[in-house]
């Protein structure tokens, strides 16, 4: 089908699609020489592409002066879209350029505010954020969204005259804490947390009335959350319309410090990312009945639990996942624990119990399907606590935990993960097992099989074996991913 055949608006996808890559809004020739493609097909096509304004709103203020200048013409300039990561002018322009450019941007600013929808903002030095900063206390009556970058640099001010009456989502990366309680109307927020931070950010928190989805991010320091001292208490905080919370980049500590300050009564998922350490001479993970005792746990149901093992050892980690009425994810990371534990702990099998029974004690909750998935290391790799404990004697206590399981699946690298032997050896604790999935990367050893068969000869179970290939590290991450976004749209 010839371009000009093509109708309108299937021609403007196309184009939004290509211009919206971040690539592509990064690198003004690539973005100008798609442009003078699809407007060049023939007569038709250029006079749809130059007449669709959406399609020259999202400009990235490190671009040539005359091409901003042309798409902000061509934009109508209305619901602009508008990207400035300031390491781009060290890279791309000398000093007296950039000189020119902070005049420009400054103007612009100052000119266009009313019209700019959805900005993202990176300032990566003092001076950038000396001139950008108070360029943008103009009020910003149409931002719908608004993501702040600015490194490790102690800023803090009141944005847009505190007047965005449109604004839905916040994103600040900052060592600072700045004024949020000025963006009533967010429902989204993604904040860093520090020591430096934390303390003011907690009851801004509490002052946002629209607030649903929550992401906090940490530094993996001891001191995210402060212990509680007379002169830093952090204090407990009820987010009542907070749905969707996520935790990343925290050690143990901190974590469990900043659970036990959060009520969210009306909660529906929760996801923490944990770096596991040592507290004193134990190991204390974060579990689902930590997590939820933040959320009202009244009439819990939860229809499945996947425990999921990741043994490269370039970034070795435990994945809980529980789903039902609330989703729970927990992600415990055990990088580089093998130089503070010594080999064979005990200590590793008991908090790695302790993270995938708590849904069983103390909440006293059984799932019917239960998903256990191991990723093994290489012969090679280097040795990880979780590589080279006794896993045996782990999925032991583990299954014997989940007595009401019908549905269980083994997946992974199950020759070597000793889970189907632990089940062989506490099959009868299973007395409503219906089905067993067997899905293995590699052929599954006759032993195996064999035992499974005899296992369940004797009861009405249904087994089936299959073949997979082993899906790249990068993959099951985003099948991870997958699933978190599929339970939250079906929240909505």
């Amino acid at each position: 089908m010839p371009p000009s055949k093509i109708p309108t608006e299937i021609l403007v996808k196309i184009w939004k699609d290509a211009v919206s890559d971040e690539d592509m809004v990064a690198d003004y020739r690539r973005s100008r020489k798609i442009t003078s493609l699809l407007s060049q097909f023939d007569r038709d096509t250029r006079a749809s592409t130059l007449g669709a304004q959406s399609l020259w709103r999202t400009i990235n203020l490190c671009w040539p002066i005359p091409g901003i200048d042309h798409y902000l013409a061509c934009s109508g300039n209305r619901q602009l879209v508008l990207h400035l990561n300031t390491r781009q002018m060290e890279r791309w322009y000398n000093e007296e350029v950039t000189a020119s450019y902070v005049k420009k941007w400054t103007e612009f600013f100052a000119s266009n505010m009313d019209s700019v929808q959805h900005l993202y903002l990176s300032i990566h030095t003092p001076y950038f954020a000396d001139i950008l900063i108070p360029a943008l206390c103009k009020a910003a009556p149409n931002l719908s969204s608004f993501t702040l970058d600015v490194c490790l640099i102690k800023y803090r001010a009141h944005l847009f005259a505190s007047t965005t009456p449109r604004i839905t989502s916040i994103s600040i990366t900052s060592p600072q804490s700045w004024p949020l309680s000025a963006f009533n109307t967010i429902n989204t927020a993604t904040l860093d947390i520090s020591s430096s931070n934390c303390l003011e950010i907690w009851p801004e928190l509490s002052r946002l009335p629209k607030l649903e989805t929550l992401t906090l991010i940490g530094s993996r320091k001891h001191t995210d959350v402060p212990e509680s001292e007379p002169e830093k208490i952090l204090p407990n905080i009820v987010l009542h319309s907070c749905r969707f919370l996520t935790v990343r980049k925290m050690v143990s500590a901190p974590l469990h410090r900043l659970v036990s300050s959060i009520q969210l009564p009306f909660l529906r998922m929760i996801e923490v990312h944990e770096r596991m350490e040592l507290i004193g001479d134990a190991l204390e993970p974060m579990t689902v009945a930590r997590a939820w005792s933040s959320a009202s746990t009244r009439d819990i149901c939860v229809t499945s639990l996947i425990i999921s093992m990741e043994l490269d050892y370039r970034e070795p980690q435990v994945v809980i996942e529980i789903a039902g009425t609330l989703f729970y994810r927990h992600v415990c990371s055990w990088v580089n624990m093998e130089k503070k534990l010594p080999k064979h702990d005990s200590r590793v099998i008991d908090a790695l119990v302790e993270m995938s029974t708590s849904l069983s004690f103390p909440l006293g909750v059984q799932p019917t399907r239960l998903r256990i998935a191991c990723h093994g290391a290489k012969p090679a790799d280097p040795p990880t606590v979780l590589s080279t404990m006794s896993k045996r004697p782990l999925w032991n206590r583990i299954l014997k935990a989940y007595p009401n399981i019908e549905h269980l699946e083994f997946v992974g690298d199950v020759n070597n993960h000793k889970a189907i032997e632990s089940f062989c050896d506490s099959a009868g604790y299973f007395p409503r097992l219906r089905k067993i999935d067997v899905t293995s990367y590699a052929p599954l050893k006759q032993g195996l099989a064999d035992m499974l068969v005899e296992t369940t000869n004797n009861r009405t179970v249904d087994l089936r074996l299959m073949r997979e290939d082993r899906p790249s590290r990068r993959r099951r991450g985003e099948i991870l991913e997958e699933s978190r976004n599929a339970y939250r749209a079906s929240c909505d």
